[in-house]
């Protein structure tokens, strides 16, 4: 059924995933003297722009780390939509879930590479709001996960009664 609570919690985390990419997920900024860095870190890009003394912009592409939420979102939805097959939707939470931590895992890594490309010793870095979301969504896939087993379980044991 549609309207049962993990059906909810899949649907916060697919919300979650999918608003990942309204703000950066972390601005570097790092300044010595004259010169002045910033890194911003967003879901698709990742954008160098030095301001002094000479004015430089460039960037690198990242669309893996897109292409990996905006696909567990995905995924997450066709689970909300499997409520009469639960156990590929406990698969499909679990996978979530996982996947959900791995690119967590991959956000962190990749931000931490591209802050070894500012070499100057004053680095300030700020996380933006949606660098949490991916942690959100996979507390939202494990509450899920367990009560989809808990429905499981409960079904069972009257399938077990009758």
């Amino acid at each position: 059924m549609l309207q049962r609570l993990q059906s909810v919690y899949l649907l916060i985390a697919a919300v979650c995933l999918s608003l990942m990419a309204l703000s950066p997920l972390i601005t570097f900024k790092a300044s010595e003297g004259e010169k002045a860095e910033q890194l911003v870190f967003t879901i698709y890009a990742i954008e160098y722009e030095q301001t002094s003394p000479i004015i430089a912009k460039g960037g690198h592409d990242n669309k893996a780390l897109a292409y990996l939420a905006y696909g567990l979102a995905v995924l997450l939805l066709i689970s909300i939509f499997q409520f009469k097959n639960r156990p590929l939707q406990i698969r499909l939470a679990r996978m979530g879930y996982l996947l959900s931590g791995a690119l967590l895992l991959s956000i962190i890594v990749t931000s931490y590479r591209a802050a070894e490309t500012l070499k100057l010793p004053n680095l300030d870095w700020t996380p933006g709001w949606t660098m949490f979301l991916p942690a959100i969504a996979m507390v939202c896939c494990v509450l899920a996960y367990f009560r989809i087993k808990a429905d499981e379980a409960l079904v069972k044991s009257v399938d077990r009664i009758r």
